[in-house]
């Protein structure tokens, strides 16, 4: 042994277990306030004029963080009453200058382009289901072909299906009614 181990063995007991000292104080630990019961006049000051500092710089920071909030929403319900009035506008001035033909034409118009979008939408959807068949299925060969090549696995590679058990036929006397109020075999 050298000298250090000697000198540590000397201050260490057998029973001490650091780990478990660790545990306990992580438990226990508790964050206990400054008192200035212990200071002196000056200090008392010194502690309250840095506590006081501290409290009015953050106050002035929400208060300023509140004011920035509050001109944000102000400037936003501005913009939202805007836009009402321009779509108001727009409303009334489409419904009083457009004949019945134009609305007509308006509408044949926005039922085409619908039409269109499902039917694309349609392709796009049969499209990507064939995509995603044809990659699962090729994955899925590979899968089995790379198991039932694996010398590893032989006799592993399909597993036997279970014979599915066959219901009982259901007779009068074969149903009743369980204590939840459902029926059962």
């Amino acid at each position: 042994m050298s000298k250090v181990d000697d000198f540590l063995q000397h201050y260490a007991s057998e029973f001490y277990d650091a780990e478990k000292a660790h545990a306990y104080y992580l438990k226990t630990r508790q964050l206990k306030p400054r008192t200035t019961s212990g200071l002196g006049e000056k200090q008392k000051e010194a502690w309250a004029y840095a506590k006081n500092g501290i409290t009015d710089k953050k106050n002035l920071a929400v208060q300023a963080a509140k004011d920035a909030e509050a001109k944000n929403i102000s400037n936003l319900r501005a913009q939202a009453s805007q836009m009402r009035a321009n779509l108001s506008s727009r409303l009334k001035m489409f419904g009083a200058s457009s004949s019945s033909a134009e609305r007509q034409k308006i509408a044949s118009n926005l039922t085409s382009a619908i039409s269109k979008i499902r039917t694309d939408y349609n392709a796009a959807k049969v499209k990507l289901n064939s995509d995603y068949e044809s990659k699962y299925q090729t994955e899925y060969n590979n899968i089995t072909t790379k198991i039932a090549g694996d010398p590893k696995s032989k006799g592993k590679g399909k597993a036997k299906a279970k014979p599915k058990a066959k219901k009982p036929a259901v007779t009068k006397d074969s149903i009743y009614v369980n204590g939840k109020g459902t029926i059962g075999w």
